[in-house]
């Protein structure tokens, strides 16, 4: 999809050792960003991790999907993505 420069780094499955939806590629791309948790916001699909992210700090956003799950938990829920942009502040 030609995206990556729209990013500083990406942090995939072959940069941590525990895979989604254990919180190391989340911690280590606040880390990363050298921001607090609190200025982070997570967007998911799944809601596995969100349990985890919000014990981190980090804003919780749940994107459905076709594939998405229940995803009460999260703490904003979307259906279009530009949705987001009302949430960044």
């Amino acid at each position: 999809m030609k995206l990556a420069d729209y990013f500083s780094f990406i942090v995939g499955g072959d940069d941590v050792a525990k895979q989604k939806p254990h919180p190391q590629g989340l911690s280590k791309a606040v880390t990363l960003f050298k921001v607090k948790p609190s200025e982070v916001m997570y967007v998911d699909d799944m809601p596995l991790i969100f349990v985890a992210a919000k014990k981190m700090g980090v804003k919780t956003v749940g994107f459905y999907s076709r594939v998405s799950g229940d995803l009460s938990s999260a703490e904003v829920r979307v259906r279009d993505i530009r949705n987001l942009l009302k949430y960044i502040k």
